[in-house]
């Protein structure tokens, strides 16, 4: 299982801050649609300046210009780009196409897709190197995110999936027994006073 470090701070010394704490104890460096939002392309760039051996996501969560977007974040340094499941095929496929094309790969959220196995069998189709169960920060997402993480993995596989919102150790005890490609970890590190130990509390966690 890979670690994904999520950084939403909007003041981008911050998410370096805590980079300098911990990058070498994650595999992803996910900079998050928080950070995206305020700072643009600007800070992707920074951080594949500051880190240019690791695999960094970035979290855009495309809805639509699934080509031109892809595109630039992958000429900003990007490894990984985000694409919302509940987008239109046809900018997902295109999304796919661009990342073929800039040897990057795609992840697909299933944020707020209410039938989450079968639109992950579609959106497999369709090429995406990952799909997200993202137990969203807003809504009821929390409770349904391991058992829709079961089904996708029975389904798929358990090396495409990934796991997002609010992981902390314990859910971590849970979420390895199922073995998924990428765990996604946020504020447990990033707004801990010591963001090492907390990273490190979260690796062991998943051992």
């Amino acid at each position: 299982m890979k670690l994904q470090l999520a950084l939403d701070f909007s003041d981008m010394n911050e998410n370096l801050r805590v980079l300098e704490e911990t990058a070498d104890l994650v595999d992803i460096i996910e900079y998050g649609t928080g950070a995206l939002i305020p700072n643009g392309y600007a800070g992707l760039k920074a951080l594949r300046e500051r880190y240019p051996e690791k695999t960094i996501l970035c979290d855009q969560k495309i809805m639509d210009g699934g080509y031109i977007f892809t595109e630039q974040q992958a000429e900003c340094g990007a490894d990984i780009v985000t694409v919302l499941a509940a987008a239109e095929d046809e900018t997902i496929m295109l999304a796919v196409k661009a990342a073929r094309e800039k040897k990057i790969k795609v992840m697909a959220d299933l944020c707020g897709v209410k039938e989450s196995l079968k639109r992950a069998e579609e959106i497999k189709k369709l090429g995406v190197d990952y799909i997200c169960v993202h137990m969203a920060t807003d809504g009821s997402h929390e409770k349904s995110g391991a058992p829709v993480l079961q089904k996708i993995s029975d389904r798929l596989g358990n090396k495409i999936c990934a796991i997002a919102g609010s992981v902390t150790p314990e859910k971590c005890r849970e979420i390895k027994k199922l073995e998924p490609g990428i765990v996604i970890v946020g504020s447990y590190i990033t707004k801990a006073e010591n963001c090492r130990k907390a990273a490190e509390q979260i690796r062991n966690a998943l051992k």
